[in-house]
Parts: structure tokens; C-alpha cells; sequence
């Protein structure tokens, strides 16, 4: 179903989203949110599939999975409470939840309502999000305790569908919370549109790490709004590796004095793809802290963009908020977009921003080569060594950021093998 039929069947509809894409539409480049976007791969993808605003035609979700190796594409997790959701469904039996009283996860039903703190970042994807058919998986944080529970939420497309995963997430006052978000696909078109909207108590403190991994011809568009009160802290990162096109968006709201949120990013296309990250923060708030951190690595015929946007509202007063984007092109097809946005409402602020382009180090490369190590290794060596250092601001060292690092390492290995072949070179000189 294409999104301009899309757009016809939600035009009768009571519910308030169906009432603002009717008179907003789609996002288009014009749209300074989407000016970089992949649009046309997210509307081939979208065109291609089988999916509608009611759900997913045709595909339940024992039929879906029954002849797919789910542990393969789950492949190695980091350890924690799993919930796996197959084509936006809540998966119980493939999923390892014990409920207490510290960590429940349960389903809930679509917001009839637009969620307030959602309206400044709808867009007709979101406004679709809300529309869909499928449960919300909910998680609640509940009494303190010691222990920091790990929630990995795993998302997989299967071929074929459009599909609209939601995730909600509640955190009471001086609450902890350690939250992975992996998004896998098999091979083939399918178009995943999923928000994950995340609540934060007083003095509260998350760890999120979203790892998008997609397979070639599928799209996936992920949301991620954060709502921050005084004192919490969150640290929020991003991996976007592989063929698919990716469009990802992460906010975060201050809505009371003193919290602090980082954002930061690791993006590795491979050849061909469009990877696409746009993380605002509003200063709602005095006394606020935000960082911006991402890096990008991309080969031949690849396109990574970022945009950074801080808005900082007037009486308010001590914000600090940087933001810096680095990014290395392995060749001269291969494109990076890097930009500031900035509104500032306020005289008492610091903000800086900066970024850097570059290529792989031809001295560097040439040192280690005359010490007798493979051009491809070499390669690999120089890019593992500009990716541990983006990768050491996603996550606290421990297994997450070991996971990470290994997911990385395999992706700039197979980066370096592709770029290899495509230019008809040997391994070694």
C-alpha cells in the first residue's frame, strides 16, 4: 500500500492522528526535520509492502515466524530481561519477561488521545505510529532496588510488511533503568515505523542504546521522545549499521531544573545506503545540560546526514549544550551532511557546536603497511580505531559496550571486504 493510499484510507477516521495527517500529509524535503531524509528509499519501501493502517494484511504472527530462525536473527544478546516483538506484535513465548514488583512489562492499547509531549515532534509517520492496530508494549519501573535492571527489546521484520512497533517506557522518582533496542529484518522489503516514548521520574537515570541493523531493501523509521524532570539523567546512544535505509529521530524535553541528557552516535552505511539521525533538545528548563556527540564512517555510494538541534526557551537560564559531529568518507561518492540548528531564546547560555570531515589516513595507512600488515587490515585496523573512539561515548564499558564493540568491528570488516571488491583490489599489495 502506497502512502498516498495510505493517506485516503485514514481520511474518514475519528482518531486525532488520522485528523493530522489528513491536513499535514507526509513529510517532504521542504521540511526542515526531513530536509536530509532518505525519503524516496522510506516511500519505495513503504509502496513495496504489504501493510496497512488497520495491521499487517496477511501476516499474523505465528505464520510470520513458524519457518524463520529466530534465534539466528536474534543472534548474541547482551543479558537482561528480553522482549521480542515480530512485525510490531508483542512475542510472549519467544520473550523472557519475569514480572515483580521492580520491572513490569505488560501490552496496552493505542493512546486515543495524541500525547501532548508528542504533538511538537508528529509527523505523519508518528501520526501513523499511533494509528496502528497492534498492542504498545509497556514497561514500568517500579520500587528502588540495588539492582539496575537490563531490558533488550528486540524488533524483527520479517519480508514484505509495514509494521509499527511502539514502546513505552515509565520511570518513577530515583528510579534506574539500563533499555537496548535492537532492530533486525531478513532480507527484503518491509518499511519498520516505531516510536518509543520514554518517561522519566525525579532524579531518575537511564542508559538507552538503540542498535539499528538492517537488511538490504528495508526502511526503517525509528522515534525515540524523551521527557526529562528535574535532577534525572539520561544517556542515550545510536548504531546504525548496515544495508537498509535509515531514518532516526531521538528528542528529549527538560521539563524541570537541573537534568542532563546526552546524545550520541555511531552511524556505518554500507555501500549504497542512506542513513539519516536528527536528536533535538529543548532547554524547557534551567540549569540543563546537553551533549551531542555522533560520528559517521562512510564507504562508496553511501550517505550518512545528521542534523543537531538545540532550542532554548526564554527565562530560562545556565544552559550548557554542545554538539559535535566527525565523519570520515572512504571515497569520492561517498557523503556526509553535517548541521547546527540552533534557537536560542535566552541570554544566559553556553552552546558550541562543531564538525569535522575527513578520510581514512594515508600516512597512517602507509606506516603500517611498510611494517608488512595487509592493506585490508590496515584499513580495518584505521577504522576500528576511529570507531572505539565514537563507540567509547555510546555506552559504559562493560558487556553492552563489548556487544557494541563487536557489532561495529564486524560491520567495518565486511565495510572493508565490499569496498575491496568493488574496486577489483587484492588483499594484499
Amino acid at each position: 500500500m502506497t502512502l498516498d493510499s495510505l493517506l485516503e484510507a485514514v481520511r474518514d477516521q475519528d482518531h486525532p492522528a488520522a485528523q493530522w495527517i489528513s491536513a499535514n500529509g507526509w513529510p517532504t524535503s521542504r521540511n526542515e526535520s526531513w530536509h536530509y531524509a532518505p525519503l524516496k528509499a522510506i516511500t519505495t519501501a513503504a509502496g513495496s509492502s504489504s501493510g496497512s493502517v488497520d495491521g499487517v494484511d496477511g501476516v499474523d504472527g505465528p505464520d510470520a515466524i513458524k519457518d524463520l530462525d529466530i534465534e539466528a536473527l536474534l543472534g548474541e544478546l547482551p543479558d537482561g530481561i528480553r522482549v521480542v516483538l515480530v512485525n510490531g506484535r508483542y512475542e510472549a513465548e519467544l520473550s523472557d519477561v519475569a514480572n515483580d514488583s521492580n520491572l513490569v512489562v505488560d501490552t496496552v492499547g493505542r493512546p486515543e488521545q495524541i500525547p501532548a509531549e508528542e504533538i511538537t515532534d508528529l509527523d505523519g509517520f508518528g501520526a501513523l505510529n499511533l494509528l496502528a492496530d497492534q498492542d504498545a508494549v509497556r514497561i514500568r519501573v517500579g520500587s528502588p532496588t540495588d539492582q539496575v535492571p537490563t531490558v533488550v527489546v528486540v524488533h524483527i521484520a520479517t519480508d514484505g510488511g509495514t509494521y509499527h512497533p511502539r514502546v513505552d517506557v515509565s520511570c518513577g522518582d530515583n528510579r534506574r533503568l539500563s533499555l537496548v533496542e535492537l532492530y533486525r529484518s531478513v532480507p527484503g522489503t518491509a518499511l519498520v515505523n516505531a516510536t518509543t516514548d520514554i518517561d522519566l521520574g525525579v532524579a531518575s537515570e537511564l542508559d538507552h542504546l538503540v542498535v539499528v541493523d538492517g537488511a538490504e531493501l528495508s526502511a526503517h523509521v525509528t522515534r525515540t521522545h524523551l521527557s526529562l524532570p528535574a535532577s534525572s539523567v539520561v544517556r542515550s546512544a545510536t548504531v546504525s549499521l548496515g544495508a537498509g535505509t535509515v531514518r532516526r529521530d531521538v528528542s528529549a524535553d527538560f521539563s524541570g531544573d537541573g537534568a542532563t541528557v546526552s546524545f550520541s552516535g555511531l552511524t556505518i552505511p554500507s555501500s549504497g545506503a542512506h542513513h539519516d539521525t536528527i536528536a533535538t533538545v529543548r532547554h524547557n528548563s534551567s540549569n540543563c545540560v546537553s551533549h551531542q556527540q555522533f560520528a559517521s564512517i562512510v564507504p562508496a555510494n553511501a550517505r550518512s546526514s545528521f542534523t543537531g538541534q538545540v532550542v532554548v526557551a526564554k527565562a530560562t537560564s545556565g544552559t550548557d549544550a554542545d554538539q559535535q559531529s566527525r565523519n570520515m568518507l572512504l571515497a569520492p561518492s561517498a557523503r556526509a551532511d553535517s548541521r547546527p540548528w540552533l534557537e536560542i531564546h535566552s541570554d544566559e547560555v553556553a552552546c558550541a557546536h562543531g564538525a569535522t570531515v575527513g578520510a581514512l589516513d594515508e600516512e597512517g595507512l602507509f606506516y603500517l603497511r611498510s611494517r608488512g600488515i595487509s592493506e585490508d587490515h590496515a584499513r580495518t585496523m584505521l577504522l576500528n580505531a576511529f570507531a572505539s573512539t565514537a563507540a567509547a561515548q555510546l555506552v559504559p564499558e562493560g558487556p553492552i559496550s563489548d556487544w557494541v564493540n563487536a557489532l561495529t568491528s564486524t560491520a567495518l570488516g565486511e565495510l572493508v571486504t565490499d569496498q575491496r571488491d568493488n574496486q577489483g583490489d587484492s588483499n594484499d599489495a
